[in-house]
């Protein structure tokens, strides 16, 4: 299970609400280092395709670039289970 934490719970929520648009499943859990703000999780699974894993990080990446939300992306090379990832 893959768990964002976000600064606040309206952009906790906000995402959430907005994956939910997008078709992709997310809960909210608990977060015990900030009890008022909720993590946004979401499982990523063996049989997830590589199309799958794109529309996440597509909807992920529009949602904080609409949102204004600061952020950094390394650079990460996804690729199937049966391929080696690259990261660098």
């Amino acid at each position: 299970m893959q768990k964002l934490t976000l600064p606040t719970s309206v952009a906790a929520l906000s995402l959430h609400a907005y994956l939910e648009l997008q078709g992709i499943q997310a809960l909210l859990t608990t977060n015990a280092q900030q009890p008022t703000v909720p993590q946004v999780a979401f499982c990523l699974r063996a049989d997830h395709s590589p199309a799958d894993i794109a529309h996440l990080t597509q909807a992920l990446l529009a949602w904080a670039t609409k949102n204004s939300f600061p952020f950094s992306i390394p650079n990460v090379s996804l690729r199937h289970e049966t391929q080696h990832a690259v990261y660098t």
